[in-house]
């Protein structure tokens, strides 16, 4: 911390010229001072750019799509974006994903995985470097991270996509292991789809098993928590369930200060099936 003449403490610091800084250091060269940054992130499993069925979008829907995903993504305006089920051909006319996200993003990883629901991406407005692929010890699921530096911040970024199974003893062993790899990190975010199909309450059964973990550990998460129970997922119209799927978790020392659902999707009038829907986080680190 830093200190006035009078002792009080600053929550800001200049330079000589004036300009506001980032840190502050003593005559050691330890850290006193450093200021929090706001950043907003969003999670998103894009479905293959379409409905989730393993496929990219028709020809014939291109740009209904296009713009229904980029309209999505300019609102948004996060710094960091997660994408779960990518895939590098956003349709089938030959429009490709990075077509679309290079022009907010300058620093992308994509992996494309075993098949359509495996691919991942994170993108991100500050550099990403140390970019490591984890697999799970239990099933076929990943848990990819890299660093990301904001304002001389380094950050480990993390996307995962947990088992869908009706036996959820596979998540479970996922997100253990999961948490396990996050207890060993300073500052995080941890984005993705972790299915948790019954976490529409606290009296769920996944809101049990798995949220109350990842709460106990000392993380602060997005969903399922002081912002709401978020539905992130619908299988409208041609069904009924709804769900909390998706979350951003964080390291205790990175705030949320608010979360919301963009649920565009739900009234788009052109989804063949609602599938997922971006969730955003405002951060403060």
């Amino acid at each position: 911390m830093i200190y006035d003449i009078q002792g009080n403490t600053l929550i800001s610091a200049f330079d000589i010229e004036g300009d506001e800084l980032n840190r502050a250091y003593d005559t050691d060269g330890d850290i006193v001072f450093q200021r929090d940054f706001d950043i907003k992130v969003m999670s998103y499993n894009v479905g293959q750019w379409y409905i989730g069925n393993s496929n990219p979008v028709p020809a014939s829907k291109d740009e209904a799509y296009y713009n229904l995903q980029n309209g999505m993504i300019q609102r948004a305006d996060a710094d960091i974006l997660c994408i779960c089920e990518y895939l590098d051909a956003f349709s089938k006319s030959g429009r490709t994903a990075l077509s679309l996200l290079e022009q907010y993003y300058p620093y992308i990883e994509t992996r494309e995985g075993s098949s359509g629901y495996m691919g991942r991406a994170i993108c991100s407005k500050y550099p990403i470097t140390n970019f490591v692929h984890h697999a799970f010890n239990n099933g076929g699921r990943y848990y990819d991270s890299c660093t990301v530096t904001i304002n001389q911040i380094p950050v480990t970024v993390i996307v995962t996509h947990l088992e869908y199974a009706s036996d959820d003893s596979g998540r479970i062993a996922q997100l253990n292991e999961l948490i396990s790899y996050l207890l060993t990190l300073d500052k995080f975010i941890c984005c993705g789809d972790y299915n948790m199909l019954d976490c529409k309450s606290t009296s769920g059964a996944d809101y049990q098993t798995m949220m109350l973990p990842l709460l106990n550990a000392g993380f602060h998460c997005a969903n399922c928590t002081d912002f709401g129970f978020l539905e992130t997922y619908s299988d409208q119209p041609t069904g009924t369930y709804t769900g909390c799927l998706d979350n951003i978790i964080t390291s205790s020392n990175i705030t949320i200060t608010d979360a919301y659902v963009d649920e565009t999707k739900l009234n788009d009038g052109i989804s063949d099936k609602t599938d997922h829907m971006p969730l955003i986080a405002e951060l403060q680190i």
